[in-house]
């Protein structure tokens, strides 16, 4: 083979070699552009709209409030029962509290022993039985008032004081007892305990003295019992 004959055949090959080059070069430049093309195509269908995106804000919104609701619901439903809870302790309390004082004595040495608390669901009358007991010399007391507290601090007076027949103005023998009758008049039925009763009364010496005796927490029995009415 002549000189001429490869450089010719040099040539050739040298020029199909860079016509496959750029042939790839040229296919590789439109894979990459269909693969770009492709790419912006699906990010574009899969990026949300602006409304898309508005629409989806205000349902995450609402399902919030929703759910704000809801909570406010459950926290006044639960402030609910601690109230009740609370007031179902405090009626316990007052049943079983133990700070009891019903045995008490005022300055005159008269000794006041409850015995027992009866209300009438017809009219809610209460009468109180109390036993006075004189630990001191024989004198005369004398009985002015007397106050009755629930547990919601209403009060509630009387002058009703009876030993007996004999009224409120009594002689009691030194170290000798009576009972005594305390009447109070339309007093709630729904009292089922006295927080505080305070009972007044004084002595004739020299000149009057004043004095109290109080009890506390003292459980009445309510009953359906008949009605005195007056006969003329």
């Amino acid at each position: 083979m002549t000189k001429g004959n490869l450089r010719y055949f040099y040539h050739y090959f040298c020029f199909r070699i860079n016509s496959s080059t750029q042939t790839m070069r040229k296919i590789t430049f439109i894979l990459a552009t269909l693969v770009l093309l492709s790419t912006m195509s699906v990010s574009a269908q899969t990026k949300p709209t602006t409304d898309q995106r508005v629409t989806a804000l205000e349902k995450e919104v609402k399902t919030l409030s929703n759910d704000n609701r809801t909570l406010k619901a459950t926290v006044a439903d639960l402030e609910k029962r601690l109230n009740q809870l609370a007031d179902r302790n405090a009626e316990y309390k007052k049943e079983l509290d133990i700070r009891q004082v019903v045995d008490t004595m005022d300055v005159d040495g008269y000794r006041y022993q409850f015995q027992k608390a009866i209300g009438n669901l017809k009219n809610g009358n209460i009468e109180i039985t109390i036993y006075v007991l004189n630990t001191g010399k024989s004198r005369s007391k004398y009985f002015t008032d007397a106050i009755l507290k629930g547990y919601d601090q209403v009060p509630y007076r009387t002058f009703d004081f009876t030993f007996g027949q004999l009224g409120n103005n009594v002689l009691i023998e030194s170290n000798q007892g009576m009972m005594l009758t305390i009447t109070f008049e339309k007093i709630p039925t729904t009292t089922k305990r006295i927080d505080e009763l305070t009972i007044n009364s004084h002595f004739e010496g020299a000149g009057l003295s004043e004095m109290s005796a109080v009890m506390h927490d003292i459980p009445v029995e309510w009953k359906d019992l008949p009605v005195e009415t007056d006969e003329y």
